[in-house]
């Protein structure tokens, strides 16, 4: 019998198995969000027009939108996980210091029941920017917080979670603002008020539209049926005696600069 390792959680949620028998703790393959995984299954993947058919050419964006035209509000954030989550309610309290941040859900005063379309169509018509701020700091975590709050409602992202190459690697480019590239929380918010007084500037977050799109389908149970298919032709035997490891060491608690 073949074992395949697929969580739908971060590795930082997933229950510590370092005590589970090998034989009843080893795997032959993994499917997760981490790069290094036997299938990747990100939650969702950004696809350069290039690898699309040409029929699907359509999606482009004019060059000349102006996406800032009409919104008013600087940032909004949906999250409801108060007491968990890291660093990142501490992060966004020290923002609000400096900004206005917008909290829908069990955490702030707004109210928005999740996935309301009524909502994103708010985020998307008033607000600038959005916090797609992970629950867990871990590599590859990269969620619909990002993909699907943030971009695909044209707002621009603030990311907290995986590093900033991660990012690069996943996602469009020029498509985000990563807490990490700043040495405090005010110079991240003087940069803000520097994009929602400079259109051109802004704009370029969004130049990404002209040259591929985000799907929201990753095939993963295709891609699994496919790997069952092939485990006899594959090259080399998979073999992990220890799935535990796929826990360890993919998150950490990091500490990001305040003041």
């Amino acid at each position: 019998m073949k074992r395949i390792y697929y969580p739908s959680i971060s590795t930082n949620s997933f229950p510590d198995l370092s005590h589970c028998p090998v034989y009843e703790c080893s795997i032959n393959f993994t499917a997760t969000y981490t790069v290094d995984s036997t299938i990747v299954t990100p939650y969702y993947k950004y696809v350069p027009f290039s690898d699309m058919v040409p029929k699907d050419l359509n999606h482009s964006i004019e060059f000349d939108k102006d996406f800032s035209n009409g919104k008013t509000k600087m940032i909004a954030w949906f999250v409801s996980n108060c007491n968990g989550g890291g660093p990142r309610m501490n992060y966004a309290k020290e923002l609000m210091k400096y900004i206005k941040v917008d909290i829908y859900g069990a955490c702030g005063d707004l109210i928005c029941d999740k996935y309301n379309s009524k909502c994103f169509e708010s985020l998307k018509n008033d607000y600038k920017f959005y916090l797609s701020f992970e629950n867990s700091i871990c590599q590859d975590y990269i969620t619909e917080k990002f993909f699907l709050n943030a971009l695909k409602n044209t707002v621009v992202p603030i990311v907290m979670g995986a590093s900033k190459s991660e990012y690069v690697r996943s996602a469009p480019s020029n498509s985000f603002i990563h807490v990490d590239d700043f040495n405090s929380v005010k110079q991240l918010a003087d940069y803000l008020y520097y994009l929602d007084n400079n259109k051109t500037a802004y704009n370029e977050y969004f130049k990404w539209h002209n040259h591929g799109t985000v799907d929201f389908n990753t095939f993963t149970d295709c891609r699994l049926c496919m790997l069952a298919h092939e485990i006899d032709n594959l090259e080399r035997p998979y073999w992990y005696e220890d799935v535990n490891q796929w826990r360890e060491n993919s998150c950490e608690n990091r500490k990001f600069p305040i003041i």
